[in-house]
């Protein structure tokens, strides 16, 4: 009896052992093609690859360790790649691979074929208000899933949203990103895109999520008008604008539209609109956001069939090489950087 117990603690002992998974095969740019470049972020250049692991195409943003040291980055870079591998939405751009050589990062990205909704607006000038109410809803619930975990995104522009095949948007660039510590409620970094940028951010007073909603505003005014609200050539008289000068409308404007945009673009931060309260709007009536979230809803627009040159968004990249360099010390290896996830 006491061997065959014996024998029975070593056979399940062996089972225990032998069903330890391998670990994942280490990623490295020679397992994608890089066949173009379609853009810059703050830290990188963007392209299109397709990886010869799954025969998929991707976008994949190329960062300089050098560069991110120089420039006291490291942080910033890091919250982007927490922020990519963990929140999970519909409208934010997934983060497929991750990895890094001796100077350089990679962040390989799902690609969208429809180009930047920035493109679009400027060949279209302006889109209907109920285009407008559609990407609006889509926004706000890929806001919401970075605001829920305390995650204020500080670039909404144009330029950070892209269409999907089928006309659906997602955000990108998490670059500027910061998320809120339990113990510490605001921001007071000097950060972002001129145009969009809150008051508090100008005057250089803490902040919080609120500064999103005002970057939403003034990109609704802009989609509908093809001109941001408070624009001018020169930055600060633009900032002293958006401080100071009252908001105008052209004619056309729904007063329900023209109300959800003053909610997002009140002065006073405690008095602009939540996440919450621009869901309940009156603008919003007709939105059923469960059937947004999980995009039930035909997209109005079709980006493929009316999208723009691909001569005009993309640049062939047939001699493509990274040239790699002797790195800082502090920064050859970046910890926790590394990440495969499956693509759906």
């Amino acid at each position: 009896m006491g061997s065959a117990k014996s024998k029975a603690v070593k056979s399940k002992s062996f089972k225990k052992s032998s069903s330890v998974k391998n670990p994942l095969p280490k990623i490295t740019l020679d397992d994608f093609q890089v066949t173009r470049f379609i853009g810059s972020g703050y830290y990188g250049k963007v392209y299109v690859v397709r990886c010869v692991l799954d025969d998929k195409t991707y976008a994949m943003k190329i960062m300089k360790k050098s560069k991110i040291h120089e420039e006291n980055k490291i942080s910033h870079i890091k919250t982007e790649r927490k922020i990519l591998g963990t929140v999970k939405s519909p409208f934010i751009s997934p983060l497929r691979y991750a990895f890094q050589s001796k100077s350089h990062l990679f962040l390989v990205l799902e690609y969208y074929k429809g180009g930047e909704l920035f493109c679009h607006l400027k060949e279209m000038k302006r889109f209907p208000e109920e285009w407008i109410k559609f990407y609006a809803a889509e926004i706000v619930l890929g806001l919401q899933s970075l605001h829920e975990r305390g995650i204020v995104y500080r670039d909404i522009k144009p330029e950070n949203i892209l269409f999907d095949a089928f006309g659906h948007i997602a955000l990108i660039d998490f670059g500027l990103a910061k998320q809120f510590m339990k113990q510490f409620s605001g921001a007071a970094t000097f950060c972002g895109t001129s145009e969009y940028l809150a008051p508090e951010v100008i005057t250089g007073d803490e902040y919080g999520l609120s500064v999103d909603i005002w970057s939403l505003g003034i990109l609704l005014y802009e989609l509908a008008t093809g001109q941001t609200p408070f624009y001018d050539i020169n930055d600060n008289t633009m900032y002293r604008k958006a401080i100071h000068d009252d908001l105008k409308f052209p004619e056309g404007f729904s007063a329900d539209f023209k109300a959800l945009i003053s909610g997002c673009l009140e002065k006073n931060p405690s008095q602009r609109l939540t996440i919450n309260q621009i869901k309940c709007h009156q603008f919003f009536s007709d939105t059923s956001w469960d059937a947004m979230w999980t995009k039930r809803i035909k997209p109005p627009y079709d980006p493929i069939s009316k999208a723009i040159s691909i001569s005009k968004m993309v640049n062939l990249e047939p001699n493509f090489k990274v040239t790699e360099s002797t790195p800082h010390s502090t920064a050859q290896n970046f910890s926790n950087f590394t990440y495969s996830g499956t693509a759906s």
